[in-house]
């Protein structure tokens, strides 16, 4: 991640409005500051320095705004930095046009100081975000090519190729295949006294080269645990030639651990046994969890003496004579060092490496029984130590949370939502607190105020928790925080702003707060309003007039009503403003939707639309009405689409502050925080419930799809 300041360009041919806005800037703490007095100017620098953020004048004479944001934006290497448009021009249509070539806002003059440092502050982070985002991408894609190669590596190509093509389970029969089996004779003798990476280098030697005959033969490989190294001919890809294909795979081996002999610290002689039948195939994707306890069980069977295992023996020495050579069989039913049955020491182990791909043959899996007299397998000891493991790390947590004898610092909560309807919030914070190794009734407690979703209740409630004096309070969204601010401006205190904290004047600035409050903006940018007006556009393209539900009791609605304009403009849209006051009037709410021939609802964050999710939910689907929505809460209640952050794991972050603070941080030191992860929610059964056909294209984008 890039560590340079941020530069800054500001494009203006007018000298004064260049000089009022860098003294701005750098009042502001910016200091990489650039001035171009024109727009071929701005050009030459922004191909030629590495920028930030642009402020770029519309009306200059020798090259508009709009030829400069065109020539950036058309350029691959350029097009990614924000553009801010400045102008006294206020027309609709000129904003709507910057808005379509790229730009990323558009500032009025004369500047509102307030207002152009939460613009320019809103782009940069913007910036940092997509650099973020480019990095995470990058490295995601390495990850991609390395899952690749592994899996090329442990699957067969064409298993590999249908799993990446969606099939989840692969149970493949195959008429006839030969599976083979090889491992070093003697290998703990042998590997007695040597050291581990000699160990290690000999069996790489060894197994690269059966690698290299594996693929040369057209044989799959199996790969290895130990000393033992497993194959398989004529599977995933039938041959009507697997014996013979098998039969040189084992002749070809013992002979290139001959020629290796020379190289090696001790000789590694092998053995090599070959098992030809029906079998089946088997590949999935959770084939980890599912086989593992099968890990380390030996499997055990009496060998036949007749039928399948003699008409291999003579397949076997037919292709091996035809091939040219002789090959002497030995079919031990025995262990002579155990005396119990074995099968040929075919599957004596499982490998790990073949949990995702296990090729079963019939005649020899069949029937397997674990060891007798067995105290404790492998997997079941190592799961123990696992487990004893996790205990030992817990144990000074739960030590220091039986040391606190008070209960531990006191957290208030107060919520405007019901208890039922914050449930997942609360769980939340909780889970967030034991991460950190706090425990609720041993070394923390938490004191909870619902308002059941009637704002009249939150002065009264916040008196309450403010009088229990609480070292932390959560109180989310604003309408908690301004009832808490009205008994307390001491408390830290954390919250979630629907709007610009900065820009509201709640908070001094993004980075330091200042006073006894921070916590997150939730929707990061303003530009999150107009994206969901743009996600419903997509997955419904024949609307034209949208009903906007909002509640006039909320602070926050009125900043959505004025940031929903130039997006609505831009997508065509005609908005409807649709307020609703309480539960009762959410009927009437939809009839007047109805009346106003609106096409599609955009729902308010606000929480009164959350506390009645179920019922505006219900009311939409009874209205055939396709409506977007702020929290994936909407869509799990049945809503047709939701955008926008995890309300959960915003207040999992609040458990972070709470013991910043805990430990001695100031609220005013601790920066607001940005939700860095937006989830798009789809569901299906809305969209049937209404007849609505969503494009597969837009599905595709989807996070996650309610089937």
């Amino acid at each position: 991640m890039a560590t340079d300041l941020p530069g800054i360009l500001i494009v203006d041919d007018n000298e004064d409005n260049r000089y009022t806005l860098q003294l701005m800037l750098e009042s502001d703490g910016h200091e990489r500051i650039t001035c171009a007095a024109g727009g071929n100017e701005a050009i030459a620098l922004i191909k030629k320095e590495k920028f930030s953020l642009v402020l770029l004048d519309l009306m200059m004479p020798d090259l508009n705004g709009n030829e400069v944001l065109r020539a950036t934006k058309s350029d691959p290497d350029q097009r990614d930095i924000p553009v801010v448009m400045i102008s006294a021009d206020t027309d609709a249509d000129k904003v709507s046009q910057c808005i379509e070539l790229g730009a990323d806002d558009y500032l009025p003059k004369p500047f509102n100081p307030t207002i152009l440092r939460a613009r320019i502050g809103a782009a940069l982070r913007r910036h940092s975000l997509r650099a973020l985002e480019s990095e995470y991408l990058g490295k995601l894609e390495n990850e991609k090519r390395h899952c690749e190669n592994l899996l090329r590596n442990i699957l067969p190509a064409e298993i590999a190729t249908r799993l990446r093509n969606g099939e989840s389970n692969i149970a493949d029969h195959f008429d006839d295949a030969t599976v083979i089996f090889a491992d070093v004779v003697g290998f703990g003798k042998i590997t007695a006294r040597m050291k581990a990476y000699e160990i290690v280098a000999c069996l790489n030697q060894l197994f690269s080269e059966f690698d290299r005959l594996a693929e040369d033969a057209g044989i799959e490989k199996i790969k290895t645990v130990g000393d033992n190294y497993m194959a398989v001919a004529g599977v995933p890809t039938p041959r009507s030639n697997h014996v013979r294909m098998a039969a040189k795979f084992a002749l070809d081996a013992i002979a290139a651990t001959g020629r290796l002999r020379s190289r090696l610290p001790a000789p590694f002689p092998i053995r090599v046994g070959l098992h030809s039948g029906p079998c089946h195939g088997r590949g999935h994707r959770h084939a980890p969890v599912r086989l593992r306890r099968l890990g380390r069980y030996r499997q055990h069977r009496r060998a036949p003496r007749g039928g399948r295992s003699a008409q291999s023996r003579a397949r076997v020495r037919d292709d091996g004579e035809r091939a040219g050579h002789r090959l002497q069989l030995r079919w031990s039913t025995q262990d002579r060092h155990q005396g119990r049955p074995r099968a040929g020491g075919i599957f004596r182990k499982l490998s790990p490496l073949m949990m995702s791909h296990i090729f079963w043959s019939p005649s020899v899996a069949d029937d397997h029984s674990r060891e007798e007299g067995t105290p404790m397998s492998d997997m079941r000891r190592r799961e123990f130590i696992v487990l004893l493991g996790g205990a030992a790390a817990a144990w000074p947590l739960a030590v220091r949370a039986r040391q606190s004898s008070d209960g531990g610092p006191l957290i208030g909560i107060l919520s405007p939502l019901s208890a039922g309807t914050a449930t997942r919030n609360i769980e939340g914070f909780r889970a967030g607190l034991r991460e950190l190794g706090y425990f609720e009734g041993r070394n923390v407690t938490l004191e909870l105020r619902f308002a059941e979703g009637m704002p009249e209740r939150m002065p009264a409630l916040a008196t309450e928790l403010v009088g229990l004096k609480p070292d932390v309070i959560v109180a989310a969204p604003e309408t908690s925080l301004l009832a808490v601010r009205n008994v307390t401006r001491t408390i830290p205190t954390l919250t979630i702003w629907l709007q610009d904290p900065v820009a509201s004047g709640a908070v001094e600035s993004i980075a330091r707060p200042g006073g006894h409050v921070t916590g997150t903006w939730i929707a990061g940018d303003d530009a999150l309003v107009g994206k969901r007006l743009e996600l419903i556009k997509e997955a419904v393209p024949t609307i034209a007039r949208i009903g906007v539900l909002v509640s006039p009791t909320e602070v926050q609605d009125s900043v959505i009503m004025r940031l929903l304009s130039a997006p609505a403009h831009a997508l065509g849209l005609t908005v409807t403003i649709i307020t609703v006051r309480d539960a009762a009037g959410i009927g009437a709410a939809f009839a007047a939707a109805a009346r106003d021939n609106v096409h599609a609802l955009f729902v308010s964050q606000s929480p009164f639309f959350n506390t009645h999710r179920v019922e505006i939910a219900a009311q939409a689907a009874r209205a055939r009405l396709p409506a977007i929505y702020g929290f994936r809460e909407f869509a799990d209640a049945g809503g047709l689409m939701s955008y926008g952050p995890s309300l959960p794991d915003v207040y999992r972050r609040f458990a972070t502050l709470v013991d910043k603070i805990l430990k001695g941080a100031s609220p005013a030191d601790l920066p607001v925080e940005v939700p860095t992860r937006f989830t798009l929610i789809i569901n299906l059964r809305a969209a049937k419930a209404i007849d609505l056909t969503i494009p597969e294209s837009f599905l595709l984008r989807a996070d996650e799809v309610i089937e």
